[in-house]
């Protein structure tokens, strides 16, 4: 007996824009809501738009409705896998096995001597302690099966990627006001492949972390991680690195632009100007668009899943 396909649309969403109801007639489709997704269980040949209002993610996928019935229960299987997080303002329930931690810039540039924030006068006496917070939480996250991200701050040799006198970044960007500034430093600041641009010894990632070369401040612009993040299903993100005020506060606010879920962990991030800088992101973040934690509560949680 031929078995009928089915098919399923897997997306964010959807419900908040137009609603599956809306796309789809409800006598073709039943639409079943979890907390994260919404999923659409059709007969083939309805016609489905690839997008509905502003940044909508659709994913088509072809099943047996064998398969589909697997989809259902890994639903079920991700109910039970939520740990709860001691947080600001309000604990949170996060899934592990849909979790990145994102470390961000933790490069020579910003963390040690003779590097690019060094030689601009700039304070890293706080990046000792965010690298040794950051060495003991990473291998945590690797045994809970939390996946590793790096965020690099990269421009190639040639700064096509830094943008020309049009472009706002290379009017405000350190880099390349400073090798402007000090022809002797041309070629030397997040350049690709230099000393600079490296992620610090203690914290080289592993053969199966990721590497993101990004060329603006945040991680989402002119790269592939909200791809790399949906090709994953991947929905929380815990943020670690440098600058809070800076790189870090600009990648959290837009993952929570794109319906990820960002987490700062406070003591494993470092600041660049005035105390109130840090102040003010850790008040938006916890207040406006995610939550704050520190290095204990989330390595509890981690090891949690390992029990």
């Amino acid at each position: 007996m031929r078995r009928r396909s089915m098919t399923i649309v897997d997306c964010s969403l959807l419900s908040k824009f137009y609603g599956l109801k809306q796309a789809l007639s409800a006598s073709e489709a039943s639409v079943a809501t979890t907390s994260q997704r919404t999923i659409a269980h059709y007969r083939p040949g309805i016609t489905v738009p690839k997008r509905l209002g502003y940044d909508v993610y659709v994913r088509l996928v072809t099943l047996t409705p064998k398969l589909c019935r697997s989809k259902n229960e890994q639903v079920s299987r991700r109910r039970l896998s939520l740990i709860e997080l001691q947080a600001r303002p309000e604990n949170i329930r996060v899934e592990l096995n849909r979790s990145a931690i994102v470390v961000v810039d933790m490069q020579n540039a910003f963390a040690k001597p003779g590097g690019m924030l060094d030689l601009h006068g700039g304070d890293i006496t706080q990046a000792a302690s965010v690298i040794d917070i950051n060495a003991s939480l990473l291998p945590t996250a690797r045994a809970a099966g939390v996946k590793v991200i790096y965020l690099a701050m990269t421009y190639q040799p040639d700064l096509s990627d830094g943008g020309g006198p049009a472009s706002p970044n290379y009017h405000k960007e350190l880099a390349l006001r400073l090798m402007r500034q000090r022809p002797e430093l041309s070629g030397k600041l997040l350049i690709d492949g230099t000393w600079d641009w490296q992620i610090v010894d203690e914290l080289k990632p592993h053969p199966e972390d990721l590497l993101i070369r990004k060329p603006r401040y945040s991680g989402f612009v002119g790269t592939d991680l909200d791809n790399i993040l949906r090709h994953e299903d991947i929905q929380f993100l815990f943020f670690t690195g440098i600058a809070t005020n800076v790189c870090v506060e600009s990648t959290a606010r837009d993952a929570f632009f794109g319906e990820y879920w960002p987490i700062l962990i406070e003591d494993a991030i470092s600041h660049t100007g005035p105390d109130f800088c840090r102040d003010a992101t850790l008040w938006n973040c916890e207040n406006i668009f995610g939550w704050v934690s520190d290095a204990a509560s989330v390595t509890a949680t981690f090891n949690g899943s390992n029990r």
